[in-house]
């Protein structure tokens, strides 16, 4: 019987640095042809459009409030194939990050395809994963100075999108929009200041000790380390996604609006 294939690894929860990656194939398929619990993933696919799962990714999968990456897959041998991803999402069970797209055909030897286990090359566009990591830093740095702020009636940010045209982060209780420039002000400061976004996997009586929102309220696996996003000095994160290295890297964080409604406050930013 042939071993089972692992999961994908995903480097980029350890390198968010990572723009380009060597890695094996380890299977491509028809989008039509998955079972319509991991087709319903990809909305806005195109017909014709496949899927290809690979040993590793840097490419980071929708999810926690930030869009999937964007780039390429190129065939690292002679066959000169060239795959264009448009959308990475996570198989439900089995781990796998799948990869959706199409091939781009070639002037010369019209449309090549990957086989099993061959070398590819992965690109992910950095621009637009950069404005995603500046975007999700924000956001944490937006929840971290409402927790310093200690707004009365105000517990902790309990959902948050990092979207380009549509960030927030919701609060449990009522922020009154007379604090809004206050929070605007904790934020430059905490920009100014450049503090180092660090990265740390914490054993879970840690994570609950140090993390601003507990594991536990994330659904997360307690067998697992906790990976976690942390603005040194000021607080942390359970989080999977990708982040800048100082907290000046976001640019300017611009609080746009403060809205209420049944006892949550969502506070909506964008970044310039």
């Amino acid at each position: 019987m042939p071993a089972q294939a692992l999961p994908t690894k995903q480097l980029y929860l350890h390198d968010g640095g990572l723009r380009t990656q060597r890695t094996k194939i380890t299977s491509i398929k028809p989008l039509s042809s998955l079972p319509e619990a991991d087709r319903v993933l990809f909305k806005g696919a195109q017909e014709g459009d496949n899927v290809v799962a690979t040993a590793e990714t840097i490419f980071y999968p929708q999810g926690g409030g930030q869009p999937s990456d964007s780039g390429t897959l190129t065939s690292a041998d002679s066959n000169d194939a060239v795959f264009e991803v448009s959308v990475v999402r996570t198989a439900p069970g089995a781990g796998d990050v799948l990869h959706c797209g199409h091939f781009i055909p070639s002037s010369d030897t019209g449309t090549s395809t990957f086989s099993d286990a061959q070398e590819v090359d992965q690109s992910i566009d950095g621009a637009k994963r950069d404005l995603h990591s500046r975007i999700h830093t924000a956001g944490h740095i937006l929840g971290l100075a409402v927790a310093v702020l200690k707004l009365p009636d105000v517990d902790e940010g309990t959902r948050a999108m990092h979207f380009p045209d549509s960030a927030f982060v919701d609060f449990k209780g009522l922020i009154d929009s007379k604090h809004k420039d206050t929070i605007q002000a904790k934020i430059d400061e905490l920009v100014a200041q450049k503090l180092a976004v660090n990265i740390q996997f914490w054993d879970w009586p840690e994570a609950r000790q140090k993390c601003n929102i507990s594991p536990d309220e994330m659904g997360l696996d307690e067998a697992e380390l906790v990976r976690a996003v942390e603005v040194e000095g000021v607080g942390a994160y359970p989080c999977g996604g990708t982040h800048v290295e100082r907290t000046d890297g976001v640019g300017k964080v611009n609080v746009r609006k403060i809205s209420r409604s049944k006892g949550m406050t969502k506070i909506s930013y964008s970044v310039s």
